[in-house]
């Protein structure tokens, strides 16, 4: 009996050193810790310092590393990413001035009445006026255009010599006259290119026949130039071309438009502007980008799209 009493000892001893599969299954496999760096299999992932992001509650959202309300920040409103313009608030996750303002494009102007570069409408500036009860008050030698803006009558084509006086389409306003675009010459009550004009070349009256039918540099040609291409005749530059902007026959139809990178392109006079870039607010909105009028390095205009012509 003792000798058996030392023997049962001495197996529970050895269970307790050895352990036991005392449910007789597997054993359960170790709990993979959370994982340092990215991963999107489902488990908990650290960023690189060890610590767990906060968790945002909704309407919040995680942006920037940070919880934020989407429905009140204005640099986040509506969504991580989307700022409000200068001046604006977020209220409900959308963008929108504060009474008393007005959204003119890239921020909120205190009052139409009163801001010179939005008065009485937005993008109307005063060119160095003031405004007053939403209407300029123009410096010489700018004139009233009668509905509260300033115009330069120098070299508007809309108001060339005086407010209402229109350019023909194929004209420009230069020196308070309108006269054809610069490269363009008057020939029977038309503007004319007398660089790649078939029936005007380098002077007028000098047609093109076989065997140089073109027209290309004032110069009668048998073949069109590279970098240039035959417009009946008129070897041309359907990128720069006026005349034939983009493809042949395609004329920039009004004397607001330049062509640029083979598209017409509205422009208007950048009034009280003497060199790029203008100053307070004078190229802005769809016409922000100031530029050269094609031919006359010292009239400054401003340009809708990305390039000069």
């Amino acid at each position: 009996m003792r000798a058996s009493n030392w023997t049962v000892l001495g197996l529970l001893g050895a269970l307790a050193v050895g352990g036991c599969d005392c449910g007789g299954g597997d054993t359960p496999p170790p709990t993979t810790p959370p994982r340092d760096g990215g991963g999107t299999d489902g488990m908990i992932v650290r960023p690189p310092d060890g610590t767990m992001p906060p968790a945002c509650v909704a309407p919040q959202q995680m942006c920037a590393g940070a919880c934020v309300d989407v429905m009140t920040s204005a640099a986040h409103c509506g969504d991580c990413g989307n700022a409000c313009d200068p001046g604006a608030v977020c209220a409900a996750g959308s963008c929108s001035c504060p009474m008393g303002t007005t959204d003119c494009g890239g921020g909120c102007t205190t009052g139409l009445d009163t801001d010179p570069l939005n008065c009485g409408d937005c993008g109307r500036s005063c060119f160095g006026g003031t405004c007053s009860g939403g209407m300029c008050s123009c410096v010489a030698p700018l004139a009233s255009d009668g509905m509260g803006g300033c115009v330069d009558t120098s070299r508007d084509p809309s108001n060339c010599g005086a407010v209402g006086m229109d350019c023909r389409d194929d004209q420009h306003c230069i020196d308070s006259a309108c006269a054809c675009r610069p490269g363009l010459t008057e020939v029977g009550g038309a503007c004319v290119d007398l660089m790649s004009d078939p029936s005007n070349c380098g002077t007028i009256g000098t047609a093109c026949n076989d065997p140089t039918p073109l027209c290309a540099a004032g110069m009668c040609v048998a073949m069109c130039p590279d970098g240039t291409q035959s417009c009946d005749g008129a070897c041309v530059d359907v990128e720069t071309s006026p005349l034939h902007c983009g493809e042949c026959g395609n004329a920039c139809e009004t004397a607001r438009q330049v062509c640029s990178g083979g598209e017409c392109r509205e422009f208007r006079t950048a009034t009280g502007c003497v060199a790029c870039p203008c100053e307070g607010g004078t190229c802005s909105g769809d016409l922000g980008l100031c530029c050269t009028y094609p031919g006359r390095p010292a009239d400054i205009i401003c340009v809708e799209g990305a390039t000069c012509p």
